[in-house]
């Protein structure tokens, strides 16, 4: 965002436009050419947490493809770490198929929740399929919760390791942003940080 004001009588805001097509049609149109760099959208997340917030809606629709490198957009269901009353009883606000179990539980909303979502967005990036398949939303969200993600899919075993890990059901074993991008540029660097 450039600039806002929410006071205004016809309230405003003004963003910069982003040259570039989301993942999900960079994938609809060219296949599973891997359009997207793993670590640049790591280190998306390792700014976003810096910030003091949790996105809550990462997507394929919700990456953005620029010249520069991916952009995560729209955050309008993101909170701060800090924030209470985040929705209502009985209410899920995410995508089925790429929010973390605890978010469909109605659990703590944490960083590592950010983290299983990434880890869905990624290999749907290298098999052109979320890691829970297709379906109506209850059943996403059933798998989501109680099944194991399909990662058969995606061929390089390394990657498919770290899908794993991110995709794990329990938070606290997800690795988070800062080891991620610590594990893609290789060993030669920094271990990064410990779980989320």
């Amino acid at each position: 965002m450039i600039d806002a004001d929410t006071e205004a009588e016809q309230p405003w805001m003004v963003s910069g436009y982003i040259a570039g097509p989301s993942l999900q049609q960079a994938v609809a149109d060219q296949g599973v050419l891997s359009p997207v760099p793993p670590a640049a959208l790591a280190e998306a997340l390792v700014t976003i947490h810096r910030a003091g917030l949790v996105h809550r809606d990462l997507k394929p629709s919700n990456v953005l493809l620029a010249d520069d490198g991916p952009c995560v957009i729209d955050f309008g269901i993101a909170r701060a770490f800090d924030a209470g009353g985040l929705t209502r009883t009985g209410a899920t606000i995410g995508s089925a198929g790429f929010m973390s179990p605890e978010r469909v539980d109605g659990g703590a909303i944490t960083a590592a929740g950010d983290v299983f979502s990434l880890g869905a967005v990624l290999a749907f990036a290298a098999t052109g399929v979320g890691p829970f398949g297709v379906g109506p939303a209850p059943v996403m969200l059933y798998r989501v919760v109680y099944e194991a993600p399909d990662l058969e899919a995606v061929p390089d075993p390394a990657l498919r390791a770290l899908l794993a890990d991110c995709l794990a059901k329990d938070p606290a074993l997800r690795p988070s942003p800062a080891r991620i991008c610590a594990s893609l540029r290789g060993p030669s660097r920094s271990p990064g940080s410990g779980p989320t």
